[in-house]
């Protein structure tokens, strides 16, 4: 599935350029997918924080536990979205880096893939 739009897409004379392209704009979605995982753990870090000192002063402690509970299966979803993007980018890179070392138009391995081999 890959392999045909891969060929369609290096048969262009701007293929190199809109892989290019494609390449950074999957990095620039990393940086963004690990950048609010960062800022999520992190929230749930200070809420996790604020309900232990809830217990101290004596609150609810079933509410708390109960709130808690329900902030862990959000962070858990977010992550697990998080895991399936990131997975996902990493696929596109190594079709990318696949379409890197093919011909456009015969689809053989050029040079760089022969180099990279020896």
């Amino acid at each position: 599935m890959g392999r045909e739009t891969s060929q369609s897409s290096a048969a262009t004379p701007d293929a190199p350029d809109e892989q290019r392209e494609a390449l950074r704009h999957q990095a620039l979605a990393f940086a963004d997918l690990a950048a609010a995982a960062l800022k999520d753990t992190g929230a749930f870090g200070r809420d996790l924080g604020d309900g232990a000192a809830q217990m101290a002063e004596g609150y609810d402690l079933a509410g708390i536990v109960r709130m808690m509970i329900e902030k862990t299966a959000a962070v858990e979803r977010k992550l697990a979205e998080t895991c399936r993007e990131t997975e996902k980018l990493r696929l596109d890179l190594d079709a990318a880096r696949d379409d890197a070392s093919r011909d456009g138009l015969t689809n053989l391995l050029n040079r760089r893939a022969l180099d990279h081999h020896i």
